[in-house]
């Protein structure tokens, strides 16, 4: 079987929208080297024609503008005469950028008027005693018909700005100074930014438009990469991201010093940072660079984060102190902790293995070191060293957002004597089926996945080939996140001919892949055998993501199943009897629905003692309570597996 060196990367890149300035030649070089690229190389490629135009049109002012609330509607109508003719400038053998940066220079202009508007309602007396609310997510809805309009939507955004440092029991003038320091330091952003900042959003939104993992990434955004502070020397251990004006922690690197604390959760937007016992700078509207870099530091020194935690109620705040260490790979590596369920003659002995990512060294793989760190070689040391009284394997993949593809393929061979994992399909139909080619196994006995819809592409390649050989059985939400296609990265220097490094690099989707029967994991994920009420329930997936490519499937590959049938309606059905009961997971599920209640919601109200209720009942419901109910369900229902295969 051929491998292919790829990765399998689960989020788009993103960017704050900079300066507008002209593009150098260089950069309209890169314009047309990236269009090329994407209209020959992704898996579904597409011509350069009106369409794929006006949908880059529409993307771009999504990325200039989410709120809706910067352009007016004039803006809008005077642009939209070029909806239809980007493509054409695109042709060129020089492409013509000159709308997409003008239409950034009016976001510019559009923003310098709103925020001098700001600080004159920052500093106003206001009360919050009224039925009034804030929409603070008008995605679909009607552009500002003139600058009173955009103004008064600024003013509801700055009641609300400090109606949260009410609630955070700051005060007011304190808040106030913030306030304009961040709104100052958003505007001196946009001015002070290069073309190069500008071309980012401009091709990335274009990339965008085939599908939302494609785009383009300066040289800057190209170094840090899936940011992953556990990648530095020292630092917290925490991968950001940017979420619209706010830095938000994608995920926690396991035993770094931010997941250890407990405090800081994945989904937690960043608003200040203070080294040490210093004041705290307000982040908000901050570029991603400029906040890692002021979160990171030499080890044994301290940085403070104010945020707005996602389990929180609408406005809340908290501040976390973290100790900076240097981040051990060691310990963002699998890790075993052995379990027991049931109690005396009964009772079983689990092993439950954290696997956080498909995680490769390919600089050392690329040279042949039988060393190379590589989660496959990390969870057969695992298995092999496993006490003899061990009943069964749980490989916790619920914050495992994927990675090496050969990884994931390796790792399956661990459980399965040969056979093919998972199927790979280019653009032009061509299937290469990647195969288990290892005879022999490290783990015979009985195995579960645990899942949850953070659970993407690799993880998910292998909690599918689990079902499919009939190996296991899969746990957890109801569904994974649903991610079934393939990146690479192409750097574009030597593309256009210059070595200096300012080509940036283009990540574009070239395959998809299916599970062996046939099914592919796009957009449906992979579903649970048995479904378990879980805090990640709710969470947004691949479907959710614009542009995401569609479901399909293609011919099976031949299985030779490895165990008997097993009646999981019997064990959903036990599993659904004991929740019933359980008051830790009746927890969950209210979770669950006041999450549900809140996402449906685009409005915030601006009454402060509605929001004092409302942060009150999200303080009771005790999202970020310790133990973790999902996990100790599915270990019974781990003890029913088992106990169900030795009846067989």
């Amino acid at each position: 079987m051929r491998r292919l060196a790829l990765t399998l990367l689960l989020l788009p890149a993103t960017a704050l929208p900079g300066d507008a300035v002209s593009p150098t030649t260089q950069q309209q070089m890169v314009a047309g080297i990236a269009s090329q690229f994407l209209t020959m190389h992704h898996y579904e490629s597409r011509p350069i024609d009106d369409p794929l135009s006006a949908c880059w049109f529409d993307s771009l002012l999504d990325q200039l503008d989410p709120g809706r609330n910067v352009l007016l509607s004039s803006d809008i109508a005077h642009f939209s005469k070029h909806q239809h003719t980007l493509d054409d400038a695109l042709r060129e053998d020089l492409p013509d950028l000159t709308v997409p940066f003008q239409m950034h220079a009016r976001w510019r202009d559009r923003l310098t008027e709103r925020l001098s508007a700001v600080h004159a309602v920052i500093d106003a007396e206001q009360t919050f005693t009224g039925t009034d609310s804030w929409a603070f997510d008008r995605e679909g809805a009607d552009w500002p018909a003139d600058a009173a309009a955009a103004d008064a939507l600024w003013a509801q955004r700055i009641r609300a700005d400090l109606l949260r440092g009410l609630l955070d029991e700051r005060p007011p003038e304190e808040t106030r100074e913030a306030l304009h320091k961040r709104y100052k330091r958003y505007l001196s952003d946009a001015q002070e930014a290069h073309s190069i900042d500008v071309l980012e959003p401009v091709l990335g939104s274009l990339a965008g438009c085939f599908d939302p993992h494609s785009t383009w990434m300066k040289p800057r955004s190209q170094e840090n990469f899936d940011i992953d502070m556990s990648k530095s020397l020292e630092g917290i251990g925490a991968a950001l991201t940017v979420d619209g004006e706010y830095v938000e922690v994608q995920r926690l690197v396991p035993g770094g010093p931010a997941e250890r604390g407990g405090k800081l959760k994945a989904g937690d937007r960043i608003i200040g940072v203070a080294q040490g016992l210093k004041p705290l700078v307000d982040v908000v509207g901050m570029r991603l660079d400029d906040v890692v870099g002021m979160i990171r530091g030499d080890k044994g020194t301290l940085v403070r984060l104010r945020v707005l935690p996602a389990a929180g109620a609408p406005g809340q705040t908290k501040t976390i102190a973290i100790e900076r260490d240097a981040i051990v790979l060691e310990e963002a590596s699998a890790q075993l902790e052995l379990k027991t369920v049931g109690e005396g003659k009964d009772a079983l002995s689990v092993a439950l293995i954290d696997v956080p990512s498909f995680y490769a060294d390919t600089e050392a793989l690329a040279k042949r070191d039988p060393e190379a760190k590589r989660v496959s070689h990390d969870v057969r040391k695992i298995l092999d060293g496993l006490p003899d009284d061990v009943g069964a394997v749980v490989l916790d993949f619920r914050l495992n957002g994927g990675g090496s593809l050969d990884e994931a393929i390796n790792l399956m061979g661990l459980f399965i004597d040969r056979g093919p994992v998972v199927r790979i399909r280019d653009g032009q139909g061509g299937v290469l089926d990647a195969d288990d080619e290892d005879a022999g196994i490290a783990w015979d006995g009985p195995l579960v996945v645990l899942t949850s819809p953070m659970s993407a592409s690799a993880s998910e390649i292998v909690a599918a080939a689990v079902q499919d050989h009939r190996r296991g059985i899969v746990v957890g939400s109801e569904n994974t996140h649903g991610k079934g296609t393939v990146q690479q990265l192409v750097g574009l220097d030597r593309a256009i001919g210059k070595t200096s490094g300012q080509g940036g690099a283009l990540k574009i989707t070239t395959h998809k892949f299916y599970r062996v029967n046939g099914g592919s994991t796009q957009l449906r994920g992979v579903r649970s055998d048995v479904i378990v009420p879980s805090w990640f329930d709710g969470i947004d997936g691949e479907a959710e993501l614009p542009r995401a490519m569609a479901w399909d499937e293609i011919d099976p590959s031949k299985v030779t199943p490895w165990g008997p049938e097993i009646d999981v309606a019997a064990l959903q059905a036990a599993s659904t009897a004991r929740a019933e009961s359980d008051e830790a997971l009746q927890e969950v599920a209210k979770v669950i629905a006041r999450r549900k209640e809140l996402a449906d919601s685009k409005v915030l109200s601006l009454n402060l003692e509605q929001r004092k209720t409302q942060q009150g009942e999200a303080e009771v419901e005790g999202e970020d309570r310790e133990e973790d109910p999902t996990l100790q369900e599915a270990l019974r229902v781990v003890g029913d597996y088992a106990a169900m295969l030795r009846s067989k």
